[in-house]
Formats: C-alpha cells, sequence, structure tokens
C-alpha cells in the first residue's frame, strides 16, 4: 500500500513538474501573485529601509546634483544602479507601491526565469525545473519584500549573468560572454563590492589567457571582466572626479569594516548607525572616532574609518578574528547583531542557508572525491566565492549572500547533474563536454 502510493505520488509530482516546464509564462505569473501576497502581509506603511536614500538619489539624478556634489562623496553610500531604475518612475511621480511591485516581486519572478534557463543548459530538464522550485522557494528572498532595495536587481543580474557565461562555455565567439560582463557590470554598479569582484577578475582571467590557447573559456572570462569593467567605467570615472581616487566604488565600505575591527564584548562587530551609537552610552568607547569624522565629507570620513578600523585590527587581531568569525556566522543565520535579542525571523534565513550550505558541501565533497569538478564552469564560482569573501571582513547581513543564491543554487543541480551520472556513460559524457569544460 506505501509503494502503491508513493509511486502516485512521483507520478503525480512529475506530471506537476512537466506541466510547469510547459507553461512558463503561467508560472511567472504565479510567482509575481505569490511574491506579491508576501509583500502586502509584509508591507511597510511608511518608507523603510533604505528606500528614503534610493529615492533622494533617484531625484539627485533627474536634478543633475551628483556630478556637481559638493560634498565629497554625498551620493555615493550606494552604486547608480538602483536609483537610474528608479528615476523614470520617479519622474512620473510613480506611487510607492507600484515601486514595490515593480523593484520587488516583478524582478524576483524574472530573476526565477533566468536561473530556470541558466539550469536548462547545464542540467537535465527535470533537475533544472527542482533547481528553479527551490530558487523560488528560498525563503529570504520573501523575507526581503514588503520595501524595496538593490538585491532584487541584483539577483536577476546576477542571474542573467550566469545565464550568458553558461551559454558563452558552449559556444565559439565572443557575444555571450560580452553579455555575461554586461550583467556582471550593472550588478558592480547596484551593489558596488561587485565592483572589486570585476577588478580582480580583469586580473585573474588576463593571467590565465597568457597560457591558453584562443577562443579559451579563460579569454572569453577576460572579455566578459573587461565588458562588466567598461559597464562600470562612468561611475568609476564620476568617482574619481568627485574623490580623485582610482577605482574607488563607494564611501560605505569604511565604517562598516570599523564596526567589526574595533566591536568589543557584547558587541559582535554588526553594523551600527552613528546617529545611534552617539545616543547609546553602552558604545561610548566609538564616541571619540564618531566625532572625529563629523567635519569630514564622506569620502574622507571613509578613508578615516578604514584607518581606524586597520588599527584596530593590527591592535587587538584575536577581537577582529572574533568578529571575523561572528560575521560568517550572520551571514548565514541573521544573528547575532550588537544588542539585538535573538528573532524567529531569524530561522527564515537559518534553515533555508544552512539546507543550502549543506547541499553545497556535499556536492562540492563528492565532487571532488570523484575528480569531476572539470566538468563545473569556475568562473560563476569564482564571483560567488570572492563576493562572499569581500563581505566577511565588513559588518554582515545575511541578506548579502542574496544575489549570488543564483550561483549556489546552480552549483548543486550541475553538481548533481554530474554526479547522477552512470559510471559506465561518464567516459562518454565526459568527452562529449570536453569543449565546456576547461577552466573558467
Amino acid at each position: 500500500m506505501t509503494t502503491t502510493l508513493s509511486s502516485s505520488t512521483r507520478k503525480n509530482a512529475g506530471r506537476l513538474l512537466g506541466l510547469a516546464e510547459q507553461h512558463r509564462g503561467l508560472v511567472f505569473l504565479l510567482l509575481v501573485g505569490a511574491y506579491s501576497t508576501v509583500s502586502y502581509v509584509l508591507w511597510q506603511p511608511d518608507l523603510a529601509g533604505d528606500e528614503g536614500g534610493y529615492l533622494k538619489y533617484a531625484e539627485a539624478l533627474l536634478n543633475d546634483q551628483y556630478w556637481s556634489d559638493p560634498g565629497g562623496g554625498k551620493y555615493m553610500w550606494w552604486g547608480p544602479g538602483l536609483p537610474l531604475l528608479l528615476a523614470p518612475f520617479k519622474a512620473i511621480g510613480a506611487p510607492l507601491i507600484v515601486l514595490r511591485f515593480i523593484f520587488g516581486p516583478i524582478l524576483l519572478a524574472g530573476a526565477n526565469m533566468v536561473v530556470w534557463s541558466a539550469l536548462d543548459v547545464d542540467c537535465p530538464p527535470r533537475t533544472a525545473t527542482l533547481g528553479a522550485l527551490a530558487f523560488s522557494c528560498y525563503l529570504p528572498f520573501s523575507l526581503s519584500l514588503g520595501s524595496f532595495g538593490s538585491e532584487p536587481a541584483t539577483v536577476l543580474f546576477i542571474s542573467s549573468g550566469l545565464l550568458m557565461w553558461l551559454l558563452a562555455r558552449r559556444e565559439s565567439g565572443l557575444k555571450y560572454a560580452v553579455g555575461a560582463g554586461v550583467a556582471l557590470g550593472l550588478a558592480a554598479v547596484t551593489r558596488v563590492e561587485f565592483g572589486y569582484v570585476v577588478m580582480s577578475a580583469v586580473v585573474v582571467s588576463g593571467a590565465a589567457s597568457l597560457f591558453r590557447p584562443t577562443g579559451s573559456n579563460a579569454q572569453k572570462a577576460l572579455a566578459a571582466s573587461l565588458t562588466a569593467l567598461a559597464v562600470a567605467s562612468p561611475w568609476l570615472i564620476y568617482t574619481h572626479h568627485v574623490t580623485g581616487k582610482v577605482g574607488y566604488w563607494g564611501v560605505s565600505g569604511g565604517l562598516s569594516l570599523y564596526w567589526t575591527a574595533s566591536a568589543e564584548p557584547p558587541e559582535v562587530g554588526s553594523w551600527i548607525d552613528t546617529a545611534h551609537a552617539l545616543q547609546d552610552v553602552r558604545l561610548k568607547r566609538s564616541w571619540p572616532d564618531i566625532l572625529g569624522a563629523v567635519t569630514r565629507t564622506p569620502a574622507e570620513a571613509d578613508s578615516y574609518f578604514q584607518r581606524k578600523a586597520i588599527s584596530a585590527a593590527i591592535d587587538d587581531p584575536l577581537r577582529y578574528a572574533r568578529n571575523l568569525s561572528l560575521n560568517s556566522v550572520r551571514m548565514v543565520l541573521n544573528y547575532p547583531y550588537s544588542f539585538k535579542p535573538f528573532s524567529p525571523r531569524a530561522l527564515g534565513y537559518a534553515i533555508p542557508n544552512l539546507l543550502l550550505l549543506i547541499s553545497i558541501l556535499v556536492v562540492a565533497i563528492r565532487l571532488t572525491a570523484r575528480r569531476r569538478w572539470r566538468l563545473v564552469a569556475l568562473a560563476p564560482i569564482y564571483v560567488a566565492v570572492i563576493d562572499l569573501a569581500i563581505k566577511v571582513p565588513v559588518a554582515s547581513y545575511a541578506r548579502f549572500v542574496l544575489p549570488v543564491v543564483p550561483i549556489l543554487i546552480w552549483f548543486v543541480c550541475r553538481g548533481v547533474t554530474i554526479l547522477g551520472r552512470s559510471e559506465d556513460a561518464a567516459p562518454l559524457l565526459a568527452s562529449a563536454d570536453q569543449r565546456s569544460s576547461r577552466s573558467g
């Protein structure tokens, strides 16, 4: 009886997956509806989080205030990506509900479709559909709704870059590699930490391409990273114009690094607003440093806090190591935060992230044991690993992981596909994949 029920359940699940594969447009609409429902449940009645700041940046773009920035980095806390997307809607006076709908449910549902297409390139249809389902059920995406931020747009850009790169590996020429670079460049001007990923990728892929034949994946990676740098170059030109610094991406890193490097128990290295810190006697040790930045421009304050952070890390490396470990834990569990008790909401991040982390580790270990890494595209993994590594030294949030979740889910699905092949078929399949399995 149990076997019959199990067989029936599998058949019904298979039919549902098959229907989903055949009617992706309907799936997109269902996702938009589901995300919109979640957004309604989590709705914030007023501007929340970073919404007000992003709208001010969009207004500044419309009023041509960026280039004449008198504040030395006044508009450099965030990259220009999301403000550029918001500006047309700001110009026509779009209400908040429209902005939250477009820059939340619509973008996330679109990213889901793109990830699904990326999985189709590297995985069997059923595995691709299950991977897309896992993406749509990744709860931290839903918990980011209710207000808008840069994460949904960045997730869409990274998903698009992943798709373009997987196609680039299977096709001759550079058109898809250039497409991957455009997507990565857009991610870099939306979440500026990806700018450092881009610059490091130029160096690494450039060095690798010296030892690879023409048309290799290393050369495609170089084309992609150079394209990404070109896409982001107007922003770098602007930051140089304002600050005189070359390769400067934004002014938010110094303060974030400071909180992690200088935090003393019971602090745990999480980010704290300076205005709040000056009103909290528990943070009295930081008051002189914060007041020392008051008369400085944002760019000067960024450098000032960087120096303070480096000095604090050198003075007490064990304290910094402790805070780094807590940062890593927070990126997975969304806990702990300085002076904040545990919230059940953290479980909405912790459980999916732990499941994803365990899946990644199992796949990585098995790929290593069976020596099958050569069948995995390395460039997307490089982007994810470097991006996460950049975020560990600063005051991190669990939402910092969201942009690279498309890559992480793809890796699990690709690994399962490779490991699921029978040993007898493996030599033939490896030979068929040889052109697309070169490093990168």
